[in-house]
């Protein structure tokens, strides 16, 4: 952009402007409340695109040890160059269509409760995106786990010892 002016000590002023019309990544994560049961993995997927099809970063956020990264597969039978960086870092190639972030919740019998995952995705360009997932940890009752237990033999006529159930099961 240059400016000219009546004023004789700047006559002309020059502001160089750029212009980037790339945009950033697109995440496409659930909205609502994901909801999971104590004890029973639950696979949630996230879809990253990039509208410009740069490469781009993935990074995954969870403090609470439920959640983590199972796969981070190319969309369709498009050949990207994916990279495992660590347990929750991914490199993505160039590509057309995206990648899905396949997440599983693996909370145990003591999870019950809210809880929140972030993606992130950040291009070549240094374009940044995230989205944040809440989910729910439901309470599930798990069946008891017998314990091994001795054989009791007991005589005709004869009463057997006062046995607790609480003492066959865990």
């Amino acid at each position: 952009l240059t400016i000219t002016s009546n004023d004789p000590a700047q006559k002309t002023v020059h502001f160089p402007i750029y212009l980037d019309k790339n945009i950033a990544p697109v995440i496409k994560a659930p909205t609502s409340i994901v909801y999971a049961k104590e004890g029973t993995p639950t696979i949630v997927n996230v879809v990253i695109t990039d509208p410009n099809q740069d490469g781009f970063t993935i990074h995954f956020d969870e403090n609470e040890g439920i959640a983590s990264i199972k796969s981070c597969l190319a969309i369709g039978d498009e050949e990207v160059i994916i990279t495992k960086v660590n347990e929750n870092t991914y490199e993505v190639g160039e590509n057309e269509k995206g990648v899905t972030l396949s997440l599983v919740l693996n909370p145990d019998y003591e999870s019950k409760g809210m809880y929140k995952f972030t993606v992130s995705a950040k291009d070549t360009r240094n374009n940044f995106s995230q989205s944040t997932v809440n989910y729910f940890v439901e309470h599930t009752n798990r069946a008891p786990i017998a314990k091994t237990y001795r054989n009791i033999d007991i005589a005709v006529g004869e009463v057997s010892d006062v046995i607790e159930f609480a003492d066959m099961f865990e």
